[in-house]
């Protein structure tokens, strides 16, 4: 990790670098820059940051990972790191905060895998047919853990807010968890056609 690795300079250097920072995002068209919009979900602040993320990855990512294969899980963790990105750009467009981490895409796991219908096999749950958009959101369930999850996030924000915290380095980008959870939500339908579609 390079915060542990490289100097104090070098070290926001590589995160600067690497991270995402919507007005250079926005202002500067390099490829390296636009390439941030995805690489800054591989970074980490520290080991705390890292392992919370990875306890969430496990429950979410690893089923889907199973269902969709390595290939397409790459992609469908690349495609809505980045909207969970420009969710994010949408409300700090002038901000010089650089974002890092992979709970944007993790959240997007999480609202994927709202819309599986989830099966006990061999004592381990596994994702079933995937329900429509409108049976998902008939569920008590999926209600109540989206639900719960857009208002932890929404009362990180009003803290923030009342605290003076927002846009702080080390504040919570609820903007992108809830991005990620929305888009993970309604693309998982077409991610999950294209594995059907590629392995048949």
């Amino acid at each position: 990790m390079p915060a542990y690795l490289l100097s104090p300079g070098k070290s926001e250097e590589f995160f600067a670098f690497f991270g995402f920072v919507p007005v250079l995002f926005l202002h500067n068209h390099d490829v390296m820059t636009q390439i941030s919009a995805v690489s800054y979900s591989f970074l980490h602040g520290n080991f705390a940051h890292l392992g919370l993320n990875m306890v969430w990855f496990v429950v979410f990512g690893t089923p889907l990972a199973n269902r969709l294969g390595g290939t397409f899980f790459i992609l469908f963790w690349f495609f809505t790191a980045f909207i969970a990105a420009m969710i994010y750009c949408l409300a700090h467009f002038d901000s010089e905060t650089t974002l890092i981490g992979a709970s944007g895409a993790i959240s997007a796991m999480m609202g994927a895998s709202a819309r599986y219908d989830f099966q006990t096999i061999g004592g381990s749950y596994v994702p079933g047919a995937i329900l429509s958009i409108k049976k998902a959101l008939l569920s008590h369930s999926v209600i109540l853990v989206m639900g719960s999850f857009v208002t932890l996030n929404f009362l990180t924000a009003i803290d923030q807010w009342i605290t003076g915290y927002a846009g702080n380095p080390a504040g919570i980008a609820w903007e992108a968890h809830i991005g990620g959870l929305l888009a993970g939500f309604l693309v998982i339908g077409f991610f999950d056609k294209w594995t059907h579609n590629f392995k048949t």
